[in-house]
């Protein structure tokens, strides 16, 4: 069965519904959350917490282990974007796994009676966003082979308008930003991409444009790069390929990857990888006051935004013996 003939049996058999049996707390809650995020999109930490409750009612209430199973799967869906190039193959694992686990429960909620669950409109989010990861899976992969059969030279004024039209889609959606790696390096260095250097040498920094996007947290960034996209096009520019390099949760610092769980009485017990993504060389952490508040930077005619300390920046990033002299 697929989750299209599963919604296609939903809209047939009218609302989903359960019995008396699953009149206990855990069940009630779940349900509580699972109407709120279904309805504005907002997920709460404790959902994390009910869903191992609510797996184990599997015997006495089927509607909130099929719940359940599918607030698993909208999860990771949610956080798709964030998979790193090694991690896909695991996302996919899991995301078959609850799959398959739900196609094994949704057949005892149909029989159920008595107490309403979105269960429908679940099953139906849960297809819209499959499809979606589907869809624009298919698209970026051939416009990427297609953009590796052909090779462009970069020039300073392409580089220049490059950044101008960032600045022009990023700053009217309120986004926070700034540039990174090799292109903050020209930009401190000589306000573009090249310049000159003794005996009229030629300093050319970059081959391409590196900048970086905060956002308030890691659930905003699938819809921001949307925007994104759409603005870039209105300036000329093609689809957006994304590949996130792990999942980020921020607070106090920019992490390049922190995992959070409820600890057995002490309350958040967090962990920062520091093997992988794009802030390894800084042991997985960059402070927020490296780049908080911002500066600003000359890039060609215009300015835009830059860390607040930028030899930090850089050394979190990858070059470990940058130093303030260097970028002058």
């Amino acid at each position: 069965a697929s989750l299209l003939s599963l919604v296609a049996a939903a809209q047939s058999g009218g609302q989903l519904v359960a019995s008396q049996r699953c009149a206990s707390p855990v069940a009630e809650e779940l349900k509580r959350h699972a109407v709120e995020l279904l309805s504005h999109w907002r997920w709460s930490p404790d959902i994390d917490a009910l869903l191992p409750q609510a797996l184990a009612l599997e015997s006495s209430c089927p509607p909130a282990v099929a719940m359940a199973r599918i607030l698993h799967l909208l999860r990771l869906l949610l956080t798709a974007d964030q998979s790193s190039q090694h991690s896909f193959a695991e996302f996919f694992q899991q995301l078959q796994v609850h799959y398959t686990a739900l196609i094994a429960t949704i057949s005892d909620v149909f029989e159920a009676e008595e107490i309403e669950w979105p269960v429908q409109q679940g099953l139906q989010l849960v297809q819209q966003k499959v499809g979606m990861i589907l869809h624009y899976s298919q698209q970026k992969q051939n416009h990427w082979s297609d953009l590796m059969a052909t090779s462009t030279e970069l020039t300073d004024e392409e580089y220049e308008q490059t950044l101008r039209d960032a600045a022009g889609v990023l700053q009217p959606l309120g986004a926070e930003w700034w540039p990174c790696r090799g292109t903050l390096i020209a930009l401190l260095r000589h306000g573009t991409r090249s310049g000159l250097l003794s005996a009229g040498r030629l300093d050319v920094v970059d081959a391409d444009v590196d900048l970086m996007v905060g956002v308030a947290h890691e659930t905003h960034w699938p819809h921001l790069t949307l925007q994104i996209e759409a603005g870039l096009k209105k300036r000329g520019w093609d689809s957006c390929i994304t590949r996130g390099s792990v999942g980020c949760a921020c607070a106090g610092y920019i992490f390049s990857q922190r995992s959070c769980a409820k600890s057995q009485g002490r309350g958040v017990a967090c962990a920062v990888r520091r093997t992988a993504g794009a802030l390894v060389h800084g042991g997985g952490r960059l402070r927020k006051s490296a780049i908080l508040p911002l500066g600003r930077c000359r890039a060609g005619n215009i300015s835009v935004p830059c860390p607040r300390k930028p030899a930090e920046t850089l050394r979190a990033m990858k070059y470990i013996r940058v130093s303030l002299e260097l970028l002058a």
